[in-house]
């Protein structure tokens, strides 16, 4: 049969309209052994969400059943996995090192373990399928379809984890690991329907933080986006740390570059005195940060 664009545009409809009629619930559970979190109730995502998502596949069952009976085979391919990817870097480390190498170096393990992740995560597996979601780009399909396959999974596990802290953050993680969709409006997408849906302010403040950092790094339209999403979370949590480091990355924004102006802090030099930045204006000054992690 072939493929007509009106299609996909009639089976979203469809599809939004069976997400504001059917009431559903999702359960799951935390790693082994921790205490199993409650079923969360789905909460329908508002018109104007549903409105902006592409056609997505039905959304997999989470349970914490499915979740619990993989546990041990997805860590013991974590673990594989792992020993691969560091055993990677040093042999291109060694390379990179060496005089007069030009290459090829080896290639990335990561796509040679994507299909044994994807196995475990289609058989439920929470932890596997945010593995997948971050390492979406080793996913066989390609194209247009890997982008509805993708969708499809970000908006499921946010729709099941949206009200878990530490899931959660696993999925933000996922989702802002650098995997660029659409240029970021895939992946805002399914950050503003978590924000909407979660009923703990912690998550939604992380989230709306998390939105406005991938939209500072963009140009036009998505820069404003990031920075009115910045001045509300400063307004709704004022001090928090989500607000100062969106404060920060406006600033050096808008004043580290040729000509702009700096803006002033104090320190204090080698020898203890007081050091003003303002104090060296007009002289050339070498400012050097750095510390330990």
């Amino acid at each position: 049969m072939k493929y007509d664009a009106s299609m996909t545009s009639f089976a979203q409809y469809l599809f939004a309209a069976a997400l504001l009629l059917t009431p559903c619930t999702a359960a799951f559970a935390q790693d082994p052994g921790e205490k199993s979190i409650p079923a969360v109730p789905l909460v329908r995502p508002a018109t104007k969400a549903i409105a902006a998502m592409p056609l997505m596949m039905p959304a997999q069952a989470i349970s914490a059943e499915a979740n619990a009976g993989q546990a041990s085979q997805y860590a013991n391919l974590e673990t594989t996995y792992n020993a691969a990817y560091a055993d990677w870097v040093r042999k291109i480390t060694a390379l990179s090192e060496q005089a007069g190498f030009e290459g090829p170096f080896p290639e990335d393990p990561t796509s040679g373990f994507y299909q044994d992740f994807r196995a475990i995560a289609d058989l439920g597996n929470l932890h596997a399928r945010l593995w997948c979601l971050r390492n979406f780009q080793y996913d066989s399909i390609s194209g247009a379809h890997r982008e509805i396959r993708w969708q499809g999974e970000a908006f499921s596990l946010a729709t099941a984890l949206c009200n878990d802290t530490q899931l959660s953050t696993e999925l933000r993680q996922a989702l802002s690991s650098g995997w660029n969709l659409s240029g970021g409006k895939a992946i805002d997408q399914v950050l503003a329907y978590l924000q909407d849906t979660t009923a703990v302010a912690a998550i939604r403040r992380a989230t709306m933080a998390a939105r406005s950092r991938i939209m500072l790094d963009q140009e036009g339209e998505s820069y404003a986006l990031g920075r009115a999403l910045a001045a509300e979370v400063a307004a709704t949590w004022p001090g928090s740390d989500e607000a100062v480091r969106l404060d920060g990355m406006i600033n050096a924004r808008d004043t580290l570059v040729k000509g702009g102006v700096p803006a002033n802090f104090t320190g204090l030099d080698v020898d203890g005195r007081e050091i003003n930045l303002y104090d060296y204006r007009g002289k050339i000054v070498v400012v050097d940060f750095w510390g330990f992690w």
